[in-house]
């Protein structure tokens, strides 16, 4: 099996060009908070080589100072809004009861039926 990385790559460095310029930040804003150069920022957000560190530091950024969904973030399938984490949980929480009650009626027809 041959495992490519360059979907996840190329859509999470589109998705880092979306964030930063959603929260209205330039590229320099990240050279103070993060230690990263103008010219980092714009290979990240240009699919161009840099090191995995700088990558994270920016990723961890958007998931930690702006409560973004690491979901979102590094899951190309996963097309939904670039989601806050706070409503990724939430969502999350409202699936799991709707399929509780699915089942709870489920179990109730069971019980008609015997």
């Amino acid at each position: 099996m041959i495992v490519t990385i360059d979907p996840y790559r190329i859509e999470l460095a589109r998705r880092l060009g979306l964030l930063r310029n959603q929260f209205d930040l330039s590229q320099r804003d990240f050279q103070e908070p993060l230690n990263l150069g103008q010219n980092v920022i714009y290979r990240a957000e240009k699919d161009l080589s840099m090191s995995v560190e700088a990558l994270l530091a920016l990723a961890l950024y958007y998931v930690q100072q702006c409560d973004i969904n690491p979901d979102w973030l590094f899951n190309p399938d996963n097309t939904d809004i670039p989601q806050l984490n706070t409503q990724a949980v939430r969502n999350r929480r409202k699936v799991q009861i709707f399929d509780k009650m699915v089942e709870e009626m489920r179990v109730a027809e069971l019980v008609e039926q015997a």
